[in-house]
């Protein structure tokens, strides 16, 4: 019996890992690849527009006018989802410089910590597709949790968060603006 049990505990210890690493707060896409791809195709269409390039630059507000952002989207890190409504593909960009928002209590956190997890905000390229007129949309969205939220989640605020999905704990701000950089 004690042998037994030897071998049954490890195996059971294992399979609890697995399960536990497993299951994760990330959406996983639900896609087929070869659907993905032209979604992905699509998205890149609507983005480039007639030019076909690496990337993009959009309006930024400083006391500098001439100042614009050099913006990259990472197509390969791209996710999708769905709803009764729509298909959505978000996809991460690569910024030339960085640039955050934050709330008050951020902000002010941040200055006093100097820690960068105080003022992380994700903007991603959001790509929607309405699934019975086709009608397609491309924006930014940008999530600026609060300071309660960041810190809740342990500084991974991103994890739960997403165009369709959003964590039912969120504090925070969320904007999107459009491809010029104007709030919608």
């Amino acid at each position: 019996m004690r042998k037994k049990l030897i071998f049954v505990l490890p195996l059971a210890a294992a399979t609890l890992f697995y399960l536990f690493n497993s299951c994760t707060d990330e959406s996983e896409d639900w896609l087929p690849d070869e659907r993905k791809e032209q979604l992905i195709e699509d998205a890149k269409r609507m983005y480039y527009g007639s030019a076909k390039e690496d990337f993009v630059e959009l309006r930024a507000s400083s006391n500098d006018d001439n100042q614009n952002l050099t913006v990259k989207p990472e197509w390969k890190k791209s996710k999708t989802e769905q709803d009764n409504t729509y298909q959505v593909l978000e996809i991460e960009l690569q910024m030339e410089k960085a640039f955050n928002f934050a709330t008050p209590e951020s902000g002010k956190k941040f200055k006093q910590s100097k820690k960068y997890e105080y003022a992380l905000t994700k903007t991603s390229l959001v790509y929607l597709t309405h699934k019975k007129t086709g009608v397609e949309k491309l924006f930014l969205m940008t999530i600026v949790p609060d300071l309660s939220y960041r810190e809740t989640t342990k500084f991974k605020p991103f994890r739960k968060m997403s165009y369709l999905k959003r964590d039912n704990k969120f504090s925070g701000i969320i904007f999107y603006h459009n491809m010029d950089g104007e709030y919608v």
